[in-house]
């Protein structure tokens, strides 16, 4: 029963990180994109550490789990939509697409530093707590991670290159204009 009910859960999260990605781009568009950034991910720090909090909290009832779990996968469909808007910019057209390509290897890293991360909290020694019980401590030692990072972004992002006073890079020309020459000439 606990597998079917952890896939009903992470479905339920999926479905929810889906409708807020269609959510995102919209509101994204209509706000600050450094404001939404940092909101959404105050919001995953949050829901994450409500996981790891309601073993603490001796909260038994499934349903704030699953309404846990649908909040964050809303909180974590801000970052796709805002990232790339923020992104595009500060990059020149000829390099975008290669350097989305590493920086989506995120993905990867993000689950390589998620199990370090969860593993870490595993170990945390807890007052009353056995090492093998205690991964409510990996839930909250994550969300002190996204925190921090959250902090870094507030500090150091600029959603756009005119609020640091450069100009947005000029588009290189389409790639459809040269396809079409490369075609004129056989």
């Amino acid at each position: 029963i606990g597998t079917e009910v952890w896939g009903n859960m992470i479905t339920l999260y999926l479905c929810f990180y889906a409708l807020g990605l269609f959510i995102a781009g919209h509101v994204a568009d209509r706000m600050n994109l450094k404001l939404f950034v940092c909101l959404g991910m105050a919001g995953s720090a949050a829901t994450v550490a409500l996981i790891g909090l309601g073993y603490y909290f001796n909260i038994n009832t499934s349903g704030y789990y699953w309404a846990i779990f649908g909040i964050q996968g809303l909180c974590q469909a801000t970052g796709w939509p805002a990232v790339v808007a923020i992104t595009g910019p500060w990059l020149g057209k000829g390099k975008r697409g290669f350097l989305m390509g590493i920086w989506n290897a995120h993905t990867s890293v993000g689950n390589i530093m998620g199990n370090v991360i969860g593993a870490a909290g595993l170990v945390v020694k807890t007052p009353g707590f056995s090492c093998n019980n205690n991964w409510p401590m990996a839930f909250i030692l994550a969300a002190c991670a996204m925190t921090g990072i959250n902090l870094i972004i507030i500090f150091v992002l600029r959603s756009h290159p005119n609020s640091v006073g450069l100009e947005e890079l000029e588009p290189l020309e389409d790639e459809e204009d040269e396809v079409c020459v490369c075609f004129r000439c056989f």
